[in-house]
């Protein structure tokens, strides 16, 4: 959650109508980030603040984040983003073909740009054949990937008529040095501006 002293500034009139944020610097630190920014008030004032990210996971860092104004910071725990970390992982495999593949792949890429917009690549857990090959095919694996996923994605195939099945149930794991290991701390999304953190934990503290 960010701090309630966060919250504040974002709910203020002067803040909503010319505030924004700055990212000044970002500091890598094995797993751990930590992400320097200045919130400019709309009032001639600013605060300094800092964000240690810690056991990170995954992130997508934007060429907009560095010194460039920033106008949303937000948390998340249940965003599409998270499914493969906190879901359980399974296989989406079809067996007919579709009556029309051109709007089967339409179906598929708007799905896809709601769930995730531009944050993930359209092909991140679709069979490697990718989408357009894949729409005219008349069997195989479709899809690999979390169970919520994959129910959107079937709900596609049935919509179009194509024989589809999920097997396999399997809970999310990490690689750990030489073994997988079940993730015992629930992760979290920070979404900075365009940019997003995947981590165990996120520690904000004012500068002064």
């Amino acid at each position: 959650m960010l701090p309630d002293r966060i919250n504040e500034i974002f709910d203020t009139i002067d803040f909503e109508e010319t505030g924004y944020t700055v990212v000044n610097s970002i500091e890598f630190q094995a797993s751990d980030v930590v992400l320097y920014f200045e919130m400019f008030l709309g009032d001639d004032t600013s605060e300094k603040w800092k964000v240690e990210i810690k056991n990170i996971v995954a992130h997508e860092i934007r060429v907009d984040l560095l010194n460039r104004f920033i106008f949303g910071i937000s948390f998340s725990e249940d965003h599409p983003i998270l499914w493969e970390f906190t879901d359980y992982q399974s296989s989406l495999f079809f067996s007919s073909l579709p009556e029309n593949p051109d709007t089967l792949l339409a179906d598929i890429y708007k799905l896809h740009k709601t769930l995730f917009d531009d944050w993930v690549p359209l092909e991140k857990y679709l069979n490697g054949k990718g989408l357009y090959d894949l729409c005219r095919s008349p069997f195989g694996l479709f899809a690999k990937g979390s169970n919520k996923l994959l129910t959107e994605y079937a709900s596609i195939l049935d919509q179009h008529n194509i024989v589809n099945n999920l097997q396999g149930m399997s809970e999310p794991v990490y690689w750990d040095i030489n073994q997988y290991r079940k993730r015992e701390i629930p992760v979290k999304l920070l979404f900075f501006g365009t940019s997003y953190f995947v981590a165990e934990n996120f520690e904000f503290t004012s500068i002064r």
